[in-house]
């Protein structure tokens, strides 16, 4: 028998080191080398998310068919944003996390070392501006570890904070005009609260000025108003909290007021019924409420004769044109773990991106669409029209734990409201508080 010399065996293991390498690419093991083939790419991409059904993402899945066929892909829903975030902090614990998650626009700061970002060849910023509200650049791109900015996370749909009215309330009232400006919004809030005898308030002008005991999203209109003052939320290295300034206090200061029965605007306290639940039954002639917020009240109030209005602004703004509206919304971004990267960094920038799947998927959920494109193609539509503007001038703040400066904000108010502390030191301690994450 012949032995082979070492060279011959160097040429023969060459030989079938390339062979197995091309039977790698060609069944799938590789697919990130098949980026220019994608008819040959088999695999299955796994995806979660809050609230949506599959329903909702069967324009995508079909339009991603076109261009990899044999690539499914596999949605898993949940109820709550509780379930999902302790489902999804085990998966990454486990190194299970699904190929695709969505992840809201205030949680970014906590999975940011988790994220893949999105190569530029997929998007690049130019892309992103042309395509997305600035409030997606400023929520969702980061430098990555070569200090280059990329995307790491990209959305469908971008929901804002919008005044819901009663219409009938507002009629008997003879108010004709909604309140762009707070100034306004302040002027007929004595003309709208209803009380009885004893002085005690049987209807309320506006559910503002509690805490999130009473008020859904207190935390974010408390957040809105400090944006609208000009208030530094963080430092630019987003290693501080700065909100507790000036600007962050006379934010408070104006939000509170509604819930000082010395004011003359004292429409509000925290034994009222929640806010959107009182709403509903005409405890209140104003509220402020997302769009998902809106299709609750409308389950809940079928007959309810309300109507939508953008979010009053200081008059300040409203004088150089500008307007400054508060974004709740999420993105969906691929983890570092996963080994199908690049087919799923294409499949959210495809979904996103394309004009027909953005809309379908509007039209689905009832959710304002991201796409700068489609901000003007629901003007007809009573729901989501003001929404759907609104996207253009979103801000939002990143937040290194969403969840406890919801809790510290919340408690901020309560303190204001009871005199506890002033609407200075009120938010001096917030801020405080919201450091010692920082610093953890």
């Amino acid at each position: 028998m012949r032995v082979m010399t070492k060279p011959q065996l160097f040429v023969v293991g060459g030989i079938a080191l390339v062979a197995l390498f091309f039977i790698l690419v060609f069944t799938g093991v590789i697919p990130g080398l098949q980026t220019n083939q994608p008819d040959t790419v088999k695999a299955s991409l796994s995806m979660w998310g809050v609230g949506d059904s599959a329903a909702a993402y069967e324009a995508a899945f079909g339009e991603f068919k076109k261009s990899y066929p044999a690539v499914t892909v596999s949605y898993r829903s949940f109820e709550n944003e509780e379930d999902y975030e302790n489902a999804l902090i085990e998966a990454f614990a486990s190194g299970s996390a699904p190929d695709i998650f969505m992840i809201a626009n205030r949680n970014f700061p906590q999975y940011a070392n988790k994220i893949a970002p999105i190569p530029s060849e997929r998007i690049s910023m130019l892309e992103m501006q042309s395509l997305f509200p600035e409030v997606v650049r400023q929520d969702f791109v980061s430098k990555g570890r070569d200090g280059i900015s990329y995307a790491f996370a990209l959305p469908l749909s971008i929901d804002t904070l919008a005044l819901v009215y009663n219409r009938d309330f507002f009629n008997a009232s003879g108010i004709v005009t909604m309140p762009t400006t707070w100034e306004t919004f302040k002027h007929i809030v004595p003309q709208l609260i209803k009380k009885d005898a004893n002085k005690r308030i049987t209807r309320a002008a506006a559910a503002i000025g509690g805490s999130e005991t009473s008020i859904k999203n207190a935390s974010d209109i408390l957040s809105l108003l400090m944006l609208q003052s000009g208030t530094k939320m963080t430092n630019p290295e987003f290693t501080a909290a700065t909100f507790g300034s000036d600007e962050g206090a006379n934010a408070l200061s104006f939000y509170i007021q509604f819930a000082d029965p010395l004011n003359d605007v004292f429409t509000w306290n925290d034994a009222m019924p929640y806010s959107l639940d009182a709403f509903g039954q005409e405890k209140t002639a104003m509220a402020f409420a997302y769009a998902h917020d809106v299709a609750e009240i409308e389950k809940a109030s079928p007959f309810l004769n309300f109507s939508i209005a953008p979010m009053p602004q200081p008059e300040g703004l409203v004088d150089i044109g500008k307007a400054v509206n508060y974004a709740s919304y999420s993105g969906y971004a691929v983890p570092r773990q996963s080994v199908q990267k690049d087919l799923a960094q294409a499949f959210i920038v495809m979904m996103t991106t394309n004009r027909e799947v953005a809309r379908a998927y509007a039209d689905m959920t009832k959710k304002p669409p991201a796409l700068i494109a489609l901000s003007g193609a629901f003007s007809d539509d009573i729901r989501l029209s003001v929404f759907a503007r609104q996207t253009l001038t979103a801000r939002s703040w990143p937040q290194i734990n969403a969840s406890m400066i919801t809790s510290i904000f919340s408690e901020a108010i309560k303190d204001a409201v009871s005199k506890k502390t002033d609407a200075k030191s009120a938010v001096q301690q917030a801020e405080t508080k919201v450091n010692g994450f920082f610093r953890k």
